[in-house]
């Protein structure tokens, strides 16, 4: 009887590990992140995961008794699985382009800062199904290392030797262009202030609805932008940030002007008007709108 009682909550425990593993892939689907700030019995908002698996427990007394094991909704096994569910749709992917003769496919990579501050790669693989009608778009991420392109690179030479690899010509120009402007000093005055203009409006809740509010004056009402900031890898980011200046030059004067007189605050006041004495010059106005035509 013991055995079998043994054996009963092991199917039990398999069929409640299925659920986990179901919700855990519309998370994953859905974009959606798991964890919450405070994940203990009193928090109001554990975060998505535990939240939806409470919320399934409501019609699923499976899960409902489940979710008293807290070692199957610890973060070790969601990484644990999350890992397992990682290593099998890269594996569908190889397996679906090898089962293709001749196969034709190209990876692309690229890589982004997150939120941790940690370089993640991005691998986008196209490859054209059997019937040659349709090609597919495949995404695979990884933590990237100071030599993951490198390594990466070595791999597939060495493994595939006549195979072609193209940088983004996009991002050759961009790293040009960040080079070019770093080494003219004009070029580079201008840019800082346009950072500058960006962190000193977005910074305050205050100033940055006195932008707001002056562009509806303006435009008699229209659609309102929002200052941008610049960014060396991001190419657009800079094309971005000139162009709303070029765009809303005597909104951002107005408002400087409007925060020299209007604002109870010294320092911003003061800040203001630094500001409002170096965007009101010729260099700043045709350099900007030199820059705008380049970018």
């Amino acid at each position: 009887m013991q055995v079998k009682g043994h054996g009963m909550q092991v199917k039990k425990n398999h069929r409640f590990l299925e659920e986990v593993i179901i919700t855990i892939l519309f998370l994953a689907r859905q974009g959606l992140a798991f964890r919450g700030h405070r994940e203990g019995d009193d928090s109001d908002n554990r975060g998505n995961y535990l939240e939806l698996l409470q919320l399934r427990a409501r019609d699923n007394a499976l899960i409902s008794e489940g979710l008293n094991n807290k070692t199957y909704t610890s973060h070790v096994i969601q990484d644990e699985i999350i890992s397992i569910l990682g290593m099998e749709v890269r594996n569908i992917i190889v397996q679906e382009i090898q089962s293709m003769k001749p196969s034709f496919y190209t990876i692309m990579m690229d890589e982004t800062r997150d939120i941790s501050r940690k370089e993640q790669v991005s691998l986008c693989v196209k490859y054209v199904t059997k019937d040659m009608k349709k090609v597919h778009e495949r995404f695979l991420g990884s933590e990237a290392s100071s030599t993951t392109c490198e390594a990466l690179y070595s791999l597939l030479k060495g493994k595939y030797p006549m195979a072609l690899t193209i940088h983004c010509y996009a991002h050759l120009l961009n790293l040009v262009l960040v080079d070019w402007s770093k080494e003219v000093p004009a070029v580079k005055t201008c840019l800082d202030m346009v950072q500058e203009l960006y962190t000193f409006v977005t910074g305050s809740f205050k100033r940055n609805a006195t932008f707001e509010n002056i562009q509806r004056q303006l435009n008699d009402g229209g659609k309102k932008t929002t200052l941008k900031p610049l960014s060396d890898s991001r190419w657009s980011c800079r094309a971005d940030a000139l162009k709303v200046i070029c765009q809303e030059f005597k909104a951002i004067l107005e408002t400087t002007e409007n925060i020299t007189t209007e604002d109870t605050n010294p320092k911003s006041r003061a800040e203001a008007e630094a500001l409002l004495m170096k965007v009101a010059t010729f260099d700043f106005v045709f350099i900007t709108s030199v820059l705008n035509d380049i970018y």
